[in-house]
């Protein structure tokens, strides 16, 4: 049999199309990736107002835009991460704190000083911090690394 409509055949097609989208399942892939949350946080405060932070990072996703900083004085404050706890990029006073250049499939020593607290002002006295991976894409942020104590002078 022959078919004479070319509109029957373009019709066909379609519904071919169309079946195959339904049946792909477009809903199975993979999401991104989720970012890599800091390692080994360390803290120091060598002078009197400052706390040096470091610690170990890799993330080569696409998505990563840097780190934040959060820190309170009550530990489970931070688990929250409340926009009030993080601190801003001390340059262009937005998040990430620490911005990054994009991603690197490089393990590398990353350290930041603080030398104001979110609210203002310098830090003094005892101090939760903790370090979370920054998604520039969606605006969100990794598992919290470590939270850790120190007190500043």
């Amino acid at each position: 049999m022959k078919i004479k409509s070319p509109a029957i055949l373009i019709l066909a097609a379609l519904f071919l199309l169309f079946a195959g989208f339904i049946g792909c399942d477009l809903g199975s892939f993979p999401s991104d990736p989720p970012l890599h949350p800091p390692l080994v946080l360390t803290l120091s405060s060598p002078n009197p107002g400052e706390i040096l932070v470091g610690f170990w990072a890799y993330n080569d996703e696409e998505a990563f835009g840097g780190y934040n900083i959060f820190m309170n004085t009550e530990s489970n404050a931070l688990r929250a991460r409340d926009p009030d706890d993080c601190l801003k990029d001390m340059q262009h006073g937005l998040l990430p704190t620490i911005r990054s250049i994009g991603p690197s499939s490089d393990v590398r020593w990353v350290e930041y000083t603080i030398t104001r607290i979110p609210a203002g002002g310098t830090p003094s006295g005892m101090w939760w911090v903790t370090v979370s991976a920054y998604d520039r894409f969606s605006g969100s942020n990794s598992r919290l690394g470590e939270i850790k104590e120190i007190t500043v002078n």
